[in-house]
């Protein structure tokens, strides 16, 4: 089974990601280091090249402890 692994940023790596959900199953797994990582508008170029057949599953970590600061520290703007 061939395999693409990728530990890079996110947005390094969004337009080989979005050419490889034209034929393949991919899955994502996004680590959140704060708030301001969230690229909804780059999961949006991927999901937008989705062909019959193929798929994209994605996994956010909202678990991390910097996320989490991260969401606290906004409560007190």
């Amino acid at each position: 089974m061939p395999h693409d692994l990728r530990n890079d940023n996110f947005k390094n790596c969004i337009n080989d990601i979005a050419a490889l959900s034209e034929t393949c199953t991919v899955f994502l797994y996004i680590d959140l280091f704060r708030p301001s990582c969230l690229y909804f508008d780059d999961l949006k170029i991927v999901y937008d090249r989705l062909r019959e057949g193929s798929s994209v599953e994605t996994l956010i970590n909202f678990m991390s402890t910097s996320f989490y600061m991260g969401i606290i520290g906004l409560g007190n703007l």
